[in-house]
């Protein structure tokens, strides 16, 4: 958000600056405003965009070719074979992905508060933190009624879910073998890769070069072609504070742990929703969803009563409760990537493994988790990303000796000091960006490409 409120500020932006050298676009402001509706969804859509498209790598490479194949055996182009195929039998990921980001979406915090309420712009987060926050006395009552009602859009959104997929078979992985081929795209992979590049370009490249020259500069202001403009003083403040380094530490410590035990709940909750005979499922799946339909501000919020009028009380402000609060927000998102890719694995390799007298704890540490090792890490990437820059769950929560880089990076933009939030905002890309390739470096070269009973 920052990258980008430098890059596309109406009136000091860069980018702004550059359009208003030219004859069409003179004036005091650009054409260009991150701080309108505009915008709000620009940076919304680029920033899960790519969280979205992982989510929905597992459940592709669990197609086998096969079917595929077929289809085009019978004649089908490729056009035809991914929409009477392919969508489908995707159908399950596809619409969790949409469902996910939509609930996400109305109950996203941060981009509203920091691109729109400076601006008037008003959804019910923003304007839930205005109600419960800003304004004295609290208004708890406006507060929590707009909370409940995104729960109550939430629960109509899952019940859509349901409805949609009804009890169709979407089964993909079976105790026969198959294969996972990527499909010939022929001259259409320039186009696409044209747009990866592009996409990649303007959500990624332009806003962390922004951050490094402004992490760089004395003052924002500056003339940035002047040499003299320039410093390592941010830097030097950010790594060699006790306060930088402890916070860089914890965030690592609250996310990493946060992140496993996470998943290691959320697959044996959704083997509970997708797989079991268990008639309260339907409900626990219903509960998984709950953490996404309130904003993660007021989530933390009702952690902080929970454990401050609880014996838990002494937890207040460490790492634990930061890292229960993380867990319960993971839910919705970890409990669906999970899902999503249970249901396309057969019922005849659990069945198989009973028959050879495995128990069911093996079976589950033998089978599922071999099978289900794509969506696995795709959700460990994703919750790790999220946790480790999340910063309305903990806002609440977090104390002088558990501080994490983003309540650091909201200190510091607070307080007017952007260059040194830059340098925050820059360590916590560094940091995922490292995470990531690490995870991809483990599990390159081991995807499975057959499956035996």
């Amino acid at each position: 958000m920052l990258g980008w409120a430098l890059l596309l500020s109406p009136q000091k932006g860069y980018l702004n600056q550059l359009l208003r050298l030219l004859p069409f676009f003179a004036g005091d402001t650009g054409p260009l405003d991150i701080f309108s509706y505009g915008g709000l969804i620009f940076v919304s859509v680029t920033g899960w965009a790519t969280l979205l498209a992982i989510f929905l790598v597992p459940a592709f490479r669990n197609m086998d070719a096969a079917l595929e194949e077929s289809a085009r055996m019978c004649g089908a182009s490729p056009g035809r074979t991914v929409v009477r195929i392919l969508v489908p039998l995707l159908r399950p990921a596809i619409l969790a992905a949409f469902i996910l980001s939509l609930t996400r979406l109305l109950s996203s915090f941060e981009t509203e508060v920091f691109l729109g309420t400076s601006s008037g712009i008003y959804v019910l987060t923003n304007k839930i933190y205005e109600r419960m926050v800003q304004i004295f006395p609290p208004d708890f009552r406006t507060g929590m009624t707009m909370a409940v009602m995104l729960l109550v859009i939430t629960f109509g959104l899952v019940l859509v879910n349901w409805r949609f997929l009804g009890k169709r078979d979407y089964t993909t992985v079976t105790g026969r073998g198959y294969s996972a081929r990527p499909m010939a795209l022929g001259k259409l992979r320039w186009v696409a890769f044209g747009f990866v590049v592009l996409f990649f370009v303007i959500t990624v490249v332009l806003p962390a070069l922004m951050l490094i020259q402004v992490s760089f500069i004395r003052f924002i202001g500056l003339n940035v072609f002047d040499p003299a403009s320039y410093t390592l003083d941010n830097w030097r403040r950010m790594l060699t504070l006790r306060v930088n380094r402890l916070a860089l530490t914890n965030s690592l410590v609250m996310s990493i742990v946060a992140t496993t035990l996470g998943m290691i709940l959320y697959s044996l909750v959704s083997y509970v929703v997708t797989r079991s005979r268990y008639k309260g499922r339907r409900l626990l799946d219903l509960a998984a969803w709950v953490p996404w339909a309130v904003p993660s501000l007021v989530l933390g919020l009702g952690i902080l009563w929970a454990v401050l009028l609880s014996p838990l009380a002494v937890l207040y402000g460490t790492l634990t409760v930061m890292i229960l609060a993380h867990i319960v927000r993971g839910f919705p998102f970890g409990t669906q990537i999970m899902g999503s890719s249970m249901i396309q694995i057969s019922r005849e390799l659990e069945e198989a493994a009973r028959v050879h007298n495995a128990s069911w704890t093996s079976t589950f540490r033998r089978i599922w988790l071999p099978l289900v090792k794509n969506g696995f890490l795709a959700g460990w990437v994703i919750q790790f990303t999220v946790s480790f820059s999340d910063l309305a769950t903990v806002a609440f929560l977090y104390g002088a000796k558990s501080t994490v880089l983003p309540t650091l990076f909201l200190s510091q933009w607070s307080n007017g000091r952007l260059e040194e939030a830059a340098v925050a905002a820059l360590m916590m890309t560094v940091v995922v960006l490292a995470v990531v390739v690490l995870v991809r470096r483990l599990v390159q070269g081991n995807v499975p490409t057959t499956t035996v009973a």
